[in-house]
Formats: structure tokens, sequence, C-alpha cells
């Protein structure tokens, strides 16, 4: 008898998704409903408890909506959907192991204040307005000067 169940529970599917790859809005919504248990059991095995299990359910049920022509197996739409599931949630892992987290981020020391940084910046942007002003022989001279290596002075 639970074999008969399964049978029919797969033709029932088959017929939704046929639904809505006609079009039918309603019967992914039906689908959706009937498989949310599945969809949900696999976010939570993959990402635990927690507000990113709800916002993956959501974006899997968008993307079924956007991709739902593409079902090759309407009687294995469970499947499908929970893939569209497993493979968001392996997205939102991988986005979130590419943050950095910020005391890795390069701070300008704060033993100097904001006022001993205004001035270094302003002396910076008034020497580049000058440099600007010099013609490009003087400026070369100028860059060539600034770039060579400090070097000891020679005694004679």
């Amino acid at each position: 008898m639970i074999r008969d169940e399964d049978e029919a529970t797969r033709l029932e599917d088959a017929q939704l998704t046929r639904a809505a790859q006609a079009g039918e809005v309603t019967a992914l919504g039906l689908l959706l409903e009937r498989h949310r248990a599945g969809m949900r059991a696999v976010a939570l095995s993959i990402l635990g408890p927690g507000p990113d299990v709800d916002d993956v359910l959501q974006d899997a049920a968008v993307r079924a909506l956007q991709n739902v022509r593409d079902v090759r197996d309407p009687a294995a739409v469970g499947a499908w959907l929970r893939m569209i599931v497993r493979n968001a949630c392996r997205s939102l892992l991988r986005d979130a192991q590419r943050s950095q987290p910020v005391e890795d981020l390069h701070m300008p020391s704060t033993d100097s204040g904001p006022d001993r940084w205004l001035e270094q910046n302003t002396l910076r942007d008034w020497i580049w307005e000058a440099v600007e002003e010099l013609s490009p022989a003087l400026a070369c001279l100028w860059f060539c000067a600034i770039s060579a290596p400090a070097s000891p002075p020679t005694s004679r």
C-alpha cells in the first residue's frame, strides 16, 4: 500500500510539474508546499538552525519559478527542488567564507589623531597640485628625484 501511495504522489507531482511548466503558478505553489518539509530538512542539515534557512528556502522558490521548465523528470520534482536548496546552501556558505574579518583590515594609527591625518593629506594634495603645474620636463625630474633611493653621503 505504501508503494501505491508513493506512486500516486509521483504521478500527482508529475501532473503538477507539467501544469507549472505550462505557466500555472498555483501548480508550482502546490509543489513547493508539498515538498517544503524535505527542502527545509536539506537546508537545516547543511546550515543548521537560523534565519539563513528561511532565506535559502525563499531563494529556492524563486529559482524554481524561474527554472521549472528545465525539469527533465516531472515525477522527480521533489529531488529537483531539494537540489536547488542544496546548491543555494552551498553558495551561501561559499560566499560567507570569502568575507574578510574586520581585524585583518589595515587601519591608520590612532596615535596621531585626526588633526595629524588631515594635515598629512592636505600636504599631499598640495604637493600633487603643485607637481601638476610643472612643465613635463620638470615633473619628470621631480619624479626621478623622489623615486631614487636615498644614498648616504660619501666622504672624499
